[in-house]
């Protein structure tokens, strides 16, 4: 049985506007997506080595954020290399110029305006650690972390908190480039403590082949133990940004999400947000 639609332009059959309506939204489609391939001709992804979430092995970048991320251009259809890069270079790109995608990037309040946030990757606490010898270091609050030289680098979420909350670069915080610097620093007493991403301390301290044993959690940092984030630049296209928020949702509802947090971490019914 046909049934039959009147419109302005006169009489037609149901099958002739489903046909039409099909090319259409297809045709609308395309256009969406040629609009954002075209803005993201000049797509730039940054990370920083910081394992497991992100690092570089040999020519491959590794790591469940990043290869969350990989997953999310192929869903969203681009191609992009990703670019291992010092933190505070990273940041700045993503702070300065448009379309740049950066992870993995702790949301706060501080952030909040200068991205746009597509979605969280991947869990993470906060620390101050030192060595296990160092008994004379008792930390109860943050306050009682101050009388001693805590190693951050540059412009990393816990530098940036510990600044806002009155500690002194160079006096309370020794700044480096890498974590790698930091945890050298702690094991030859240059500094007292550390302030890190409690899976990526124990990660690198494992790559640089030392006894875990030789260190300890002094204090969590509650205010900063959040979720790491994909985020875009804030001059990014809108169109841009919206295409990359609902394919990082694609890609949580196919599993993808899952199986590669299950392959690093093993822990993905513990992501915020995520279903296993």
């Amino acid at each position: 049985m046909t049934w039959k639609i009147s419109v302005s332009c006169g009489t037609f059959s149901l099958s002739r506007f489903r046909i039409i309506s099909v090319v259409c939204l297809s045709l609308i489609t395309s256009l969406c997506t040629v609009s954002y391939a075209t803005q993201a001709m000049d797509l730039l992804v940054v990370t920083e080595h910081l394992p497991p979430y992100n690092y570089q092995d040999g020519t491959t970048v590794k790591g469940v954020a990043a290869e969350v991320t990989q997953a999310l251009l192929k869903e969203v259809g681009l191609q992009a290399d990703i670019h291992v890069l010092s933190w505070v270079r990273a940041y700045l790109k993503a702070l300065k110029q448009p379309n740049v995608l950066i992870f993995s990037i702790v949301r706060t309040p501080d952030r909040e305006e200068f991205f746009h946030w597509i979605g969280k990757i991947a869990i993470t606490k906060s620390c101050l650690f030192k060595l296990a010898d160092r008994k004379d270091i008792q930390i109860n609050h943050l306050e009682d972390a101050r009388p001693y030289l805590i190693g951050t680098w540059r412009e990393d979420v816990r530098e940036q908190y510990l600044r806002s909350q009155g500690f002194l670069s160079q006096k309370q915080l020794d700044s480096s480039g890498s974590p790698i610097q930091n945890i050298q620093k702690l094991m030859m007493r240059r500094i007292d403590l550390v302030a890190d991403s409690d899976l990526s301390f124990y990660f690198q301290l494992h790559r640089l082949n030392y006894d875990p044993n030789l260190v300890v959690k002094a204090f969590e940092i509650d205010a900063i133990s959040l979720p790491y984030y994909i985020a875009f630049s804030k001059k990014t296209s809108p169109d841009l940004v919206e295409a990359f928020r609902d394919g990082l949702e694609r890609v949580k509802r196919k599993g993808i999400f899952h199986a590669i947090h299950q392959k690093y971490l093993g822990i993905a019914n513990r992501v915020p947000g995520i279903r296993p």
